[in-house]
């Protein structure tokens, strides 16, 4: 590529997007089916209805969630450093929970194209504030 080129990201919107270079933590994609996760996938598929990075609406929520994904904004597999950072703190939708963490509140979570949370859990995303990447610095 010459050096001459310059490269410009959008968002859905054609909205520019500024690329990070800040360090990330990944995400592993698990496929649990656990009781939590459940509730999880369906919470977030009714709040979200379309994938929050394209805007493509699933236009057969009834009987096809094949191509859509719920997805944890910090991941997972990252609990410690959740806990560690304690960032419970930032969850107002599991008030009088108990367990070891909140990182399975809907509030941590959004609804992605399949192909597009494989992306994301690279960890070239989009940042909670609406800027470029979901960066957790550590």
């Amino acid at each position: 590529m010459s050096s001459d080129i310059k490269r410009v990201f959008a968002n859905s919107l054609g909205e520019p997007i500024k690329l990070s270079t800040e360090p990330i933590v990944t995400d592993s994609m698990s496929w649990s089916s656990a009781s939590r996760d459940t509730s999880f996938k369906a919470t977030i598929r009714e709040r979200d209805g379309r994938c929050v990075v394209t805007g493509v609406p699933n236009l057969r929520p009834d009987i096809d969630w094949y191509s859509w994904q719920a997805a944890h904004i910090f991941p997972k597999h990252c609990e410690k450093i959740w806990n560690d950072k304690n960032f419970d703190q930032y969850i107002t939708d599991m008030d009088g929970f108990r367990g070891s963490s909140k990182i399975n509140s809907v509030q941590n979570g959004l609804l992605l194209r399949s192909h597009i949370h494989t992306v994301f859990a690279t960890g070239q995303s989009v940042r909670p504030e609406g800027r470029t990447r979901t960066d957790y610095e550590l």
